[in-house]
């Protein structure tokens, strides 16, 4: 194996290209040379325990893989079945759902098929009701054979008339129209209304050549008998204010025989004599005419309602005394408020003369006011101080007056110069 070095030889460094350039102390030369690589070391043996432990691990591999296989298959089976079930039963609801819908179709199919028959057997009721019966032939007087009579005129439309709901409808507001035309013009203008009603319910055939809203107009002359009978209801109806407006007959006459009302016995009233209850006390006046059945009110002297009547009495009293008066009534009490008690006066002591008082000793004169000591040291010229006129001699050796200069213009002295 050849000698390959591991490092580079001194001097040679890595020039970051791949390269090693010589450095000779002081600048980079210009020699290069290839990067020495490094020896690769011996690849060890593995040993019988290593290739065991591989074997080993190798085959736990496998069992492993083999279990997760056989979960994967199991819960893969158990998906289909659940799918399959999950199909079956979709299938059977899907089943379930167009039976229903086939049945709900043949009941409406059926139902639509009575419906039919009963609309088909109403139209022929109807028709067979319209058909007019013919008139029977009339002999003349020389017994000459006539010709049999045309049958009835009918209504031209033969269809069956309208449905009772419209009816219904239609004679609803008829009659919320008759009633406002009522509340606003009397009967004559409920009359006018139902004529005109009726001859626009007995020509609307005529017009148009169908049935009435009126089940019962079905022939002609039917519609000529309405529209008779409404146009008798306009003539009624313009004549009801004329009639109205006449004068009334006289009240005497108006008035009929009647029976006289009976008279009603009405209850008695209880009546007591009011009890005297001057100079009582207001709570018991108020309980004695409570007890007899009279309300009680309390009146002061000034005439003024009260209901504070602690201590009071009965001055007066209205009814009076004796007189008669309804249970129920209300007696009225004038109330006498209590006397005041009388305060008692203090007794005032006889005023003593005080005896003369020798006159004092005339005061002593003010001895002058001690000059203030000096100070010496502990004081700072021109500094604030509070013993004003106080002098004292500052370390420089001079002496200085408190306030000598007076205040400044904050009040406070210093120490100035004497």
């Amino acid at each position: 194996m050849p000698d390959v070095p591991s490092a580079a030889p001194s001097g040679w460094f890595p020039d970051g290209s791949g390269q090693l350039r010589y450095w000779d102390g002081s600048a980079w030369t210009q020699h290069v040379a290839p990067m020495v690589q490094p020896a690769a070391a011996p690849t060890p043996a593995p040993s019988a325990a290593a290739t065991a432990a591989v074997a080993a691990s190798q085959q736990a591999d496998a069992v492993r893989h083999a279990q997760a296989a056989e979960a994967a298959h199991h819960k893969a089976m158990r998906a289909a079945e659940a799918a399959q079930a999950k199909a079956v039963r979709a299938a059977e609801a899907e089943q379930q759902r167009a039976t229903k819908l086939a049945q709900r179709e043949a009941a409406m199919q059926a139902k639509a098929a009575e419906r039919e028959a009963a609309a088909r057997e109403k139209s022929a009721r109807a028709a067979a009701a319209t058909v007019a019966m013919p008139v029977p032939p009339r002999q003349a007087a020389v017994a000459a054979p006539v010709a049999p009579a045309a049958p009835a005129s009918v209504i031209t439309d033969t269809r069956p008339s309208r449905h009772p709901a419209t009816t219904w409808v239609i004679t609803s507001v008829v009659a919320l129209a008759v009633l406002i035309i009522t509340a606003l013009g009397g009967f004559g203008g409920m009359f006018v209304a139902l004529g005109l009603v009726g001859i626009a319910t007995a020509l609307y055939p005529y017009a148009t050549g169908r049935r009435s809203w009126i089940p019962v107009l079905t022939t002609r002359s039917r519609n000529g008998v309405a529209a008779a009978g409404a146009a008798v209801l306009i003539v009624i109806g313009a004549t009801v204010p004329v009639a109205a407006s006449a004068p009334a007959p006289r009240q005497a006459e108006a008035i009929s025989a009647s029976a006289s009302p009976t008279p009603t016995a009405s209850p008695t009233p209880a009546v007591h004599v009011v009890e005297d209850v001057n100079a009582k006390s207001a709570s018991d006046a108020r309980t004695l005419l409570r007890e007899a059945g009279y309300a009680v009110q309390y009146v002061l002297e000034s005439g003024e309602a009260t209901s504070l009547t602690a201590g009071m009495t009965v001055k007066s009293q209205s009814p009076v005394a004796g007189s008669r008066a309804d249970a129920g009534s209300t007696v009225t009490l004038v109330l006498l408020a209590p006397a005041p008690t009388p305060t008692p006066e203090p007794t005032v002591a006889p005023t003593v003369a005080p005896a003369p008082v020798a006159p004092a000793p005339a005061p002593a004169p003010a001895a002058p006011a001690p000059s203030p000591a000096q100070q010496t040291g502990g004081i700072n010229p021109g500094g604030f101080c509070s013993s004003v006129g106080a002098v004292a001699q500052a370390d420089n050796g001079r002496s200085y007056k408190c306030g000598g200069k007076g205040p400044d213009a904050s009040g406070r002295y210093h120490w100035n110069t004497m």
